[in-house]
């Protein structure tokens, strides 16, 4: 019986020709962390935004936050990736509504009026709530809360405590309020048949919330926080500025060899000559007035003008006075006086100058990308997974950032600004530097200010939350925000901002 012929065995470039043959998938593959949220042969999804660079980087942190907080508790009970889609869903249709609401002059608005102002009267009611506090012997948050109250540090209604004695005396801020706050964002930015998905939408707020709000402000409220972040900036103090201080020394410059200069006058000569020019101001100030009176009275009465723009440098000027309380010597109020006059009659160029600066170096595009990469390497260092919580600096620690950080401060200002700035006596200006940093140091104070800027941010990006409008300005309109939340919440009453020149929400062409 004849065996049948035994045929060869393909060889390998007849496998690959053949396998080059099959018929390949209609899309390319998924990079791996989009594989997360979709099957892998799902079509490209969506860009969440114009940038594609922005998109790339957003859905890559949605799509550890998946892996790390929804597949954990949703792969026990379904194995359908339908519901992350949708989730991610939700998502690009908050990223594209806000998109297409920007606006860079409210964002300008946002950062040189509004934030500025809320830190100012941030350091002023700090130093009322630490008078309160010493006369009367109660917490200085409790004074604080009493100068700024804020529904997201009272009790909710849910809440089973009902003493109201010590409101945000842990800093910690009411997470019905925060949920109200995003719910109420997702509501204005969603289209209907999108927010009424009740479960993907539950979702989302809890992420916010919990993920994002709840530990970014608890780690920002802080005070070391902020040490922390100053010296990183300012460079550590050097050896001997920290053995000048320690020895009670005055701690100085490098010495260094300048080219030779003219003798310059003498320090008495300094105070005369400020005064000089605040008289000199003064005196410019009442002949413009008095031109203007003169002017209007021969002439016909004039038609309505439109309201003048806002000057966006004097709120960092208030800002510089508080920090540095500038108006307590007559030095440094001279000085004042004139950096406001000027600041008046430059308003239109120096409003022309600092909004290019905002517009061109940091409302720009090209700044998410990098950012988004950053937080996602913070929120997940292990490779993609989120790492331990960080170890808080034990107290001794955050008493050498706070010791380092004065030393680096008074090495920053030098010997002759301190005489102008601070006070004429070594004492009295490292008093007076600490006195600097003492409105940073209370967490539950930190809290108050930390609520303040959500609420702004919140009301630029979504003006209409805001009761009436978005409110004349920064003092306004979060605490329009607060009323109209806060009523929600069970009809308690916000009063952010009781006194204050106004800021002005409009933007400036």
């Amino acid at each position: 019986m004849a065996t049948p012929p035994i045929r060869p065995a393909p060889s390998l470039r007849s496998q690959q020709s053949s396998r080059s043959a099959a018929p390949s998938s209609p899309h390319p593959p998924l990079p791996p962390y989009l594989r997360i949220l979709y099957p892998p042969t799902s079509p490209p999804p969506p860009q969440i935004t114009s940038d594609p660079a922005i998109s790339a980087e957003i859905y890559h942190l949605l799509a550890l936050i998946a892996r790390a907080y929804i597949s954990p508790w949703y792969t026990r009970i379904s194995r359908d990736k339908a519901f992350l889609a949708e989730v991610a869903s939700v998502v690009r249709g908050v990223c594209l509504a806000l998109e297409r609401r920007v606006e860079k002059e409210r964002l300008v608005d946002l950062l040189a009026v509004q934030i500025p102002t809320i830190l100012a009267e941030h350091y002023a009611d700090y130093r009322r709530a630490a008078a309160l506090a010493s006369a009367s012997s109660i917490p200085i948050a409790q004074a604080f809360h009493a100068l700024q109250p804020h529904v997201a540090f009272s009790p909710s209604p849910s809440s089973s405590t009902t003493s109201l004695s010590s409101p945000g005396l842990d800093g910690a801020p009411n997470e019905t309020y925060l949920r109200a706050l995003v719910d109420g964002v997702l509501k204005a930015l969603l289209p209907p048949a999108d927010y009424a998905a009740e479960t993907e939408r539950t979702i989302v707020r809890e992420i916010v919330v919990c993920v994002v709000l709840r530990g970014a402000l608890r780690k920002l409220g802080e005070p070391w926080f902020y040490w922390g972040v100053a010296l990183g900036a300012l460079g550590r103090p050097g050896e001997e500025t920290l053995r000048a201080r320690a020895e009670g020394r005055a701690v100085r410059p490098p010495a260094k060899k300048p080219p030779p200069t003219p003798p310059s006058p003498p320090a008495p000569l300094l105070l005369p000559l400020l005064s000089l020019l605040r008289s000199l101001s003064a005196a410019l100030s009442r002949l413009t007035t008095l031109l203007h009176t003169l002017t209007s009275l021969s002439s016909a009465p004039p038609s309505p003008t439109p309201r003048p723009a806002p000057s966006l440098l004097a709120p960092s000027l208030r800002l510089v006075e508080q920090v540095l309380q500038l108006a307590a010597r007559p030095a440094s109020a001279s000085l004042l006086w004139t950096l406001n006059i000027l600041s008046t009659a430059l308003r239109g160029p120096a409003n022309r100058i600092i909004h290019n600066l905002l517009t061109r170096h940091l409302l720009t595009p090209a700044l998410l990308p990098p950012l988004l990469a950053k937080a996602r390497t913070i929120l997940f260092p292990l490779d993609g997974f989120p790492g331990p919580a960080p170890v808080d600096p034990s107290p001794a620690e955050q008493d050498e950032l706070r010791e380092a950080l004065e030393a680096r401060v008074e090495e920053f200002f030098g010997e002759k600004p301190r005489l102008l700035l601070l006070a004429p006596t070594l004492c009295s200006q490292r008093k007076r530097i600490a006195q600097m940093l003492d409105p940073l140091s209370d967490r539950a104070c930190n809290a108050h200010l930390l609520m303040r800027i959500v609420d702004a941010v919140v009301l630029a990006l979504v003006p209409e939350m805001a009761e009436g409008g978005a409110g004349a300005g920064a003092g306004a309109g979060v605490g329009g925000e607060g009323e109209k939340v806060g009523n929600e919440l069970g009809g308690e009453k916000v009063g952010v901002v009781e006194e204050g020149e106004d800021t002005g929400g409009g933007g400036w062409g």
